[in-house]
């Protein structure tokens, strides 16, 4: 049996504040991961340059401060993306259970009004 659109879409509708929310996180959770990852880069460059001036004391210094620093960096940010991956997907199961059909069904309707705010 199809499930029924306009059912679906009208607990989306009900929900739209919490879609609202949820898009505002997963900009901020991108924003962090997007500065982490520029920050290790950084860090990696400043390794490399003492690496081709031969200097590798301040080399190993780099790598043992500013990469492990900023690796753990990341991966604190790529926690919080994760968190809100799984906050995503407890919202589309909320709405299709409240709809009574599959996640799939569910799924790009959610995903497009993510994409569209």
């Amino acid at each position: 049996m199809k499930p029924n659109q306009r059912h679906i879409v009208s607990i989306i509708d009900g929900c739209a504040a919490d879609i609202a929310t949820l898009g505002d996180t997963i900009l901020v959770e991108m924003a962090g991961v997007s500065m982490a990852l520029d920050k290790l880069r950084e860090s990696l460059d400043k390794v490399n340059i003492y690496l081709k001036d031969r200097d590798f004391d301040k080399a190993s210094q780099a790598g043992y401060e500013d990469v492990a620093q900023n690796f753990v960096y990341l991966q604190r940010t790529l926690a919080g993306l994760q968190s809100v991956a799984h906050d995503k997907a407890a919202l589309i199961s909320g709405i299709a259970q409240s709809a009574n059909v599959a996640y799939e069904d569910v799924s790009p309707y959610v995903e497009e009004r993510l994409l569209n705010r």
